[in-house]
């Protein structure tokens, strides 16, 4: 149910052209996304969530930097650096450029 707020407050931000909103928005979507993920047991389904939640939190964390928005990019790129931990790849730099 998460994840459905978190898509209707996109499609609001959208909507209203309100840059804020969006990237808040898309990082819930990723952080539900994630969650999901995490309970698959399903290999499919898994890679498919943690490629959709890692598509948000790229572009929250794009959105964020143009905005100037430093605290949402930080989010972002944690949630990102939690996706790569996720499907075993490098993920230290996410953090590190998080806590830049």
């Amino acid at each position: 149910q998460g994840l459905a707020y978190a898509q209707e407050a996109y499609q609001i931000g959208e909507q209203i052209q309100v840059p804020q909103l969006i990237v808040e928005a898309r990082c819930a979507m990723t952080e539900a996304l994630l969650a999901q993920a995490r309970r698959r047991h399903d290999s499919d389904m898994r890679i498919a969530l943690l490629h959709q939640a890692a598509d948000h939190a790229d572009h929250a964390a794009i959105l964020a930097e143009q905005i100037g928005s430093r605290l949402d990019q930080a989010m972002a790129l944690r949630l990102r650096g939690e996706i790569a931990a996720e499907r075993d790849e490098p993920f230290s730099d996410y953090f590190h450029r998080a806590l830049d």
